[in-house]
């Protein structure tokens, strides 16, 4: 009886090892690159830089528990719906290869080295690209073909980043919380072509830079813009602001119209060049906290509502060229910041 129980231990002691064994294997693998191929080739990726270890099963592909390598000189066209830990890419990522939508999700690291690409596929598609980590890019991540081509990317870490030297172009940016908050801080200047969505408990920091906008700005909740840098809208037709929202610096610079749906306050300068337009036809209050300027070309009017001046420790210009208000307020500052209306 007492060989018996011994030998049940000894087996039961086996059987947990060999699970142990298994979770190693397939738990948390890295595979890397070994050519150019789509994503679903099996075959093509492997445990070692030099093809000498194993090969994935199709599952892990999608499994989300494993890191990805493009080696230098790989190009690997995404064919499916790949989700993973970490990603890094010293080649080529090109997501999309038909008229089929596909969504990449990687919850851990992001790093795209010099040199490396990260791109939309040129067929009729809106991908996603789903980050829930920080991102270095050094290379480029342009995921704008066209309207209809393109890729957006949606951000739901915690307090996450973008940062590197490297161009960042996107369809949408959409930031989410689906437990807690969200906070991206954007250490790298971004090209976002279609529209940014902050919707509640999520925030995005301008890290204190440029960033161009192609659509419209959405915020809903506390979903808010903090930071100290500038927010150009460069559309050549109807941008909007459908909700309030308080930026730093405002441009608008594309040659078309920026309409401001809600009540918007620039706690820096409101720049309208190149023959474009804000409009703000609603009856709700805009504040300024720094100078307005529209150039000869461009056109700011107000049909309704009220718009504020009111730095206290800083003059404002108000002008008047191009100029239409429909109530104007001067506030703070006193004689020694005064308003000039020019």
């Amino acid at each position: 009886m007492l060989t018996t129980v011994t030998f049940i231990r000894k087996r039961g002691l086996l059987s947990f090892i060999i699970f142990l064994a298994s979770l190693t294997h397939s738990w948390g693998t890295t595979y890397f690159s070994q050519g150019n191929n789509d994503f679903s080739a099996t075959a093509n990726w492997n445990t070692a830089a030099n093809g000498s270890g194993t090969n994935p099963v199709a599952g892990d592909l999608t499994s989300g528990v494993h890191s990805f390598v493009i080696q230098a000189g790989h190009t690997i066209t995404v064919d499916l719906n790949p989700s993973m830990v970490n990603f890094t890419n010293s080649g080529t990522l090109v997501i999309g290869n038909s008229t089929t939508a596909r969504s990449v999700t990687i919850s851990g690291a992001v790093n795209i080295s010099s040199g490396a690409s990260v791109t939309a596929g040129t067929a009729d598609a809106s991908h996603s690209l789903v980050l829930r980590g920080n991102v270095v890019n050094n290379g480029t991540i342009n995921l704008y073909n066209s309207l209809t081509s393109n890729a957006s990317v949606t951000w739901t870490g915690t307090t996450v980043n973008l940062s590197g030297a490297g161009g960042f172009t996107i369809g949408n940016l959409i930031l989410a919380a689906p437990s807690g908050t969200t906070t991206l801080t954007l250490n790298s200047s971004s090209n976002i072509m279609g529209s940014v969505s902050l919707p509640n408990a999520c925030t995005l920091n301008d890290g204190g830079l440029t960033h161009y906008v192609g659509g419209d700005w959405i915020e809903s909740g506390n979903g808010a813009l903090t930071g100290t840098g500038t927010i150009e809208f460069n559309s050549n037709s109807l941008q909007q602001i459908t909700s309030a929202a308080v930026f730093n610096t405002i441009r608008v610079t594309g040659g078309g119209v920026l309409l401001l749906s809600a009540s918007v306050t620039a706690n820096g300068n409101v720049v309208v060049l190149n023959n474009s337009t804000i409009q703000a036809n609603t009856s709700v209050t805009h504040t300024i906290n720094g100078n307005l300027t529209v150039d000869p070309t461009a056109f700011f009017t107000q049909t309704s509502g009220t718009l504020v001046f009111s730095a206290a420790t800083s003059a404002q210009t108000i002008p008047t060229l191009n100029c239409t208000y429909s109530n104007l307020t001067l506030s703070n500052g006193g004689a020694a910041f005064p308003k000039t209306i020019n």
